[in-house]
């Protein structure tokens, strides 16, 4: 009996300092990262739609194009597409569907992820920013439209992603993709928003003028077009792209405050449109509304 207590005393005095050192842990993790706990409820973005979170509509046509359906890819491919786990495959040749195929469970319907894809939409929003005279260059420093909290950084350095952004004060702390981590300076844009880091990303001049994937870039040219249009960026590309190239909706991720869409990932839309927005894009437009300027396009 008297060793059952003492055991118990044991496991007790455990169970106390284990809770006491969680709360530890929990409470710096609060004042270090915070938006470790902002992301959780989320988890990180899912493949397939719908997925949790908050999402912008990009308003696609309300009768978008369905080309007949193309045949099965040949059997290397398809064996290739299959041990890959890939979603989906689709082929256009001289402006018809070729090829299509689609993973387990999924179809013409499911929309995916386009995790990163979405960035080059971005950069041709801000290449038509640049026709429009909304931007006055790509050599226009970013800070005269977002002003001074934003990095001392051109348009195009963000475009090209040589801006070498680092945060203030721990530029040993990686901004960069293959980086991220949970508790670093892109986890904190992907919960609270571009707005909240502006002020935290500096640019380190050793890595200037090198090429560095960070979606952090990314994040700034999508808000300084919402600033020079004074749109949300979700209505920009569907009015400028989405709709003209005749792609169904989509659903674009949202900062969890919903202070904006992540300008760098995270819309969900057919691939059929994708192809049809790269079609869109290839042909500059339409022959009686250009996307951009012939020269520029070229």
């Amino acid at each position: 009996m008297i060793r059952r207590r003492a055991v118990l005393l044991r496991f007790r005095r455990w169970l106390r300092r284990s809770i006491a050192a969680l709360l530890v842990v929990v409470a710096l993790i609060w004042v270090l990262a915070p938006q470790f706990f902002v992301l959780v409820p989320e988890g990180f973005p899912q493949p397939v739609w719908p997925a949790p979170g908050r999402h912008a509509l990009v308003a696609g046509v309300s009768d978008p194009t369905q080309p007949p359906a193309g045949v099965a890819p040949p059997d290397a491919a398809q064996i290739r597409f299959a041990q890959s786990e890939g979603r989906a495959l689709l082929v256009e040749n001289a402006g018809r569907l070729t090829i299509e195929a689609y993973g387990a469970g999924l179809d013409r319907e499911t929309r995916l992820n386009s995790y990163s894809l979405v960035k080059g939409l971005v950069g041709a929003l801000v290449l038509r920013g640049v026709a429009d005279g909304k931007i006055a260059s790509l050599d226009t420093p970013v800070r005269t439209i977002l002003g001074p909290d934003a990095p001392d950084i051109t348009v195009k350095e963000a475009m090209l992603m040589t801006s070498g952004l680092a945060p203030e004060g721990d530029w040993d702390k990686p901004v960069e993709d293959a980086g991220f981590s949970p508790f670093g300076p892109l986890a904190r844009i992907h919960a609270y928003g571009v707005d909240d880091s502006l002020v935290q990303l500096q640019v380190d001049e050793g890595r200037r003028g090198h090429f560095s994937y960070q979606s952090a870039n990314t994040a700034i040219l999508g808000r300084l077009l919402e600033r020079v249009y004074d749109l949300p960026l979700e209505q920009l590309l569907s009015e400028m792209i989405w709709k003209p190239a005749g792609a169904a909706s989509a659903h674009w991720r949202q900062y969890p405050d919903g202070s904006g869409v992540s300008a760098y990932c995270c819309l969900y839309a057919r691939p059929l449109d994708w192809m049809h927005v790269g079609r869109f894009l290839m042909d500059n437009g339409t022959a009686d509304q250009p996307f951009l300027p012939s020269a520029m396009w070229q």
